[in-house]
């Protein structure tokens, strides 16, 4: 199985360790990668990334209904309320980094934070 990571900054898929960005649409590449099979993309926002701010709702969101992958979606989670807002938007899962790393989000709460907004 394979999972497709497309990061990208301002909806541009960036590549060479985030120091390049192109000018491929990362909408537009996660439908040709649909178009070849792929299942499962990991999107992530890589402004975001780290910064516990917010997680790009907008963007998450129209991942999951232009291309109708599996979206994990990863950046800038940084509480409760972000996995249950990521969850509602229909990605599949959420990557949770900086905010557990200090202690902000407690795998057990993100995990019923998670189960509780597939329910809603």
């Amino acid at each position: 199985r394979v999972v497709v990571a497309l990061d990208a900054r301002d909806g541009r898929v960036a590549i060479r360790g985030w120091t390049e960005k192109t000018a491929i649409d990362v909408l537009d590449l996660a439908k040709q990668m649909s178009g070849l099979g792929v299942t499962r993309l990991l999107y992530t926002d890589i402004q975001r990334d780290g910064t516990l701010t917010e997680p790009n709702f907008v963007a998450n969101a129209n991942l999951v209904k232009e291309t109708g992958l599996a979206v994990l979606a990863s950046g800038g989670v940084a509480s409760l309320e972000h996995i249950r807002s990521s969850v509602q938007t229909g990605v599949e899962g959420v990557v949770v980094g900086s905010a557990f790393y200090t202690g902000v989000i407690s795998l057990p709460d993100a995990l019923a934070a998670a189960a509780t907004a597939g329910d809603s």
